[in-house]
């Protein structure tokens, strides 16, 4: 599938189509371009198809003999749509919305971006809740000598909107298509110079986009020979109108209670003359001047011959006030930084042109795109991010630590329920449901933690020593054996039995307080028995 003029990454299989990928937008009007069959609309729940209305072009560029096709559809309320393209390439979830703001574009005729040619069509392009920015503020100059040296003339300030949404990462291709065509509008407006930036969020569903543009009827053209030129923007703060400095001669900016005054010193005989400027446009011939606005300012003082300079910048509270967004499962939090003196923070949530909530952090109760906006004094930041509800029962970790021959369950979860059991090679059966669980004897032994909906497991593997018979002791006389090569403590309730050899007799020993046929362990480590064994052979055979 070619083309730009839809904002589809498409399915090879209908299998595929993503229902978490929604796009939102007024009716559906798209052009494909490549060779096409047939396009139907299939209404994603109930599966039943209707057929858009299609209008296909064909012409030749430069030899090449070029197709498109134009779909369009009316789109009915709550219902979840995709494309089928001739049973091999399906769209994702398209949706009616009329939260919409849209932008129109065309190209007048053919060219070589394969747009329409005799008859331009219109492009409808869907953006969901778009928010507006700051704009950017750009000065643009050039530099001309006059009878003081050289000057810096600016030639025009030029300001560029900017609006951001979250979308589909596909509306890349068909954003980036604007750039190219010969007409674009907002709100009946043109614009131009467009530039998209996107910002790929969790998932990798949606992106968050930025769309910066200039109206066109704001664009401010060049000076001619035959403009009115006022001397004050000919004159540069930088270069000032003329005098040199002087040694000893200086002049300081203080900002105070909203005032900016030129506080001078070593001053040469006669009267200062005084000249402010913001961001290299004059402003007044005043020792002083009373401002508010951010921006940079300059003050140069002349007397005489001698001239000083001096600058001071106001900082743009609101363009350095920054509001950052994080997501863990469902929760939405934020932070601000650089908040203006003296104001505080206010927050609200924006779930589909509904306030949600004021505060922060926020649990999000569905899917969507919530927009945060962010308030403190006269300054304002917004932000969007995508949510898809996450299973918040999940969210605990799980283990299990040995501990004197005690098992302890360790997690974080908040409200568990606990169920261990023990697995050999006889089979698997619960033994217990506390929190803890004694050791009885080699084996896997599996813990399941359960919270709300969620059950997550593990185990620790307890593994039998390899060897079939150990020998433990050969010879001596008594009741204690030191057991060789073996830690019979790490044996909790060992229930396994022993061999013992005295004078050719094979005896059988079980574990358990010494008696008849029985042993114990002492806290050494040592076999002990009730009689007297003499100058036997113990052997170790189940462990």
């Amino acid at each position: 599938m070619l083309g730009i003029y839809h904002p589809f990454l498409w399915n090879t299989r209908e299998t595929d189509v993503d229902n978490l990928t929604i796009y939102k937008i007024k009716q559906l009007d798209v052009i494909l371009t490549g060779q096409i069959g047939s396009v139907t609309l299939v209404n994603a729940v109930s599966g039943a198809v209707t057929s858009p209305t299609t209008n296909s072009v064909t012409w030749t560029v430069k030899g090449v003999t070029v197709q498109a096709t134009r779909v369009s559809a009316s789109l009915s309320d709550g219902v979840l749509y995709y494309l089928n393209v001739d049973g091999i390439y399906f769209s994702d979830v398209i949706t009616k919305s009329t939260c919409t703001r849209e932008i129109l574009s065309w190209n007048s005729c053919a060219n070589q971006y394969y747009d329409w040619d005799s008859d331009p069509v219109t492009q409808k392009i869907s953006l969901f809740d778009p928010v507006e920015v700051a704009p950017i503020i750009e000065t643009e100059s050039e530099t001309i000598i006059t009878e003081y040296g050289q000057q810096d003339k600016t030639l025009r300030v030029n300001k560029k909107y900017r609006i951001q949404f979250v979308a589909p990462v596909g509306y890349i291709q068909i954003l980036s298509g604007l750039k190219i065509n010969d007409s674009v509008t907002i709100d009946s407006q043109e614009i131009i110079n467009i530039e998209v930036e996107a910002q790929e969020q969790e998932g990798g569903r949606y992106s968050i986009f930025t769309l910066s543009y200039q109206l066109k009827n704001e664009l401010q053209e060049g000076s001619t020979c035959c403009d009115i030129i006022n001397i004050d923007d000919i004159i540069s703060p930088d270069n000032g109108g003329g005098g040199e400095e002087c040694v000893g001669f200086t002049v300081e900016i203080q900002y105070t209670g909203g005032e900016l005054s030129a506080i001078t010193t070593g001053e040469p005989e006669g009267t200062p003359i005084y000249k402010w400027y913001r961001n290299g446009i004059y402003l007044s011939g005043a020792s002083s001047i009373v401002t508010d606005l951010y921006g940079d300012y300059k003050v140069e003082v002349r007397i005489g011959a001698c001239t000083a300079k001096a600058n001071y910048y106001i900082v743009d509270e609101c363009t350095a006030f920054q509001l950052e967004l994080t997501k863990t499962l469902n929760s939405i939090n934020g932070t601000v930084s650089n908040v203006p003196d003296g104001e505080t923070e206010s927050y609200s949530v924006v779930l589909n042109g509904v306030e949600v909530a004021t505060s922060l952090p926020y649990t999000a109760l569905e899917d969507g795109i919530y927009y945060v906006y962010a308030t403190a004094g006269e300054c304002n930041k917004v932000k969007g991010i995508s949510v898809t509800l996450e299973d918040n029962d999940c969210d605990f970790t799980i283990d299990i630590i040995e501990n004197g021959g005690i098992l302890e369950a360790d997690t974080d979860a908040t409200t568990p329920t606990y169920e261990w059991a023990f697995e050999t090679s006889a089979g698997r059966n619960v033994i217990g449901t506390a929190a803890t669980q004694v050791i009885d004897g080699k084996g896997i032994y599996w813990l399941n933690i359960t919270q709300g909906d969620c059950t997550k497991e593990t185990y620790l593997y307890l593994e039998p020593l390899t060897e079939s018979g150990i020998f433990v002791r050969y010879g001596g006389t008594g009741t204690t054996f030191t057991v060789l090569g073996i830690n019979l403590l790490d044996i909790t309730n060992y229930a396994g039995t022993i061999k013992v050899t005295v004078n050719g007799v094979v005896f059988s020993y079980t574990a358990g307080a010494p008696g008849l046929n029985q042993y114990s362990v002492n806290i050494t480590g040592q076999l002990l028995f009730a009689n007297t064994l003499t100058n036997p052979t113990i052997i170790v055979e189940l462990i």
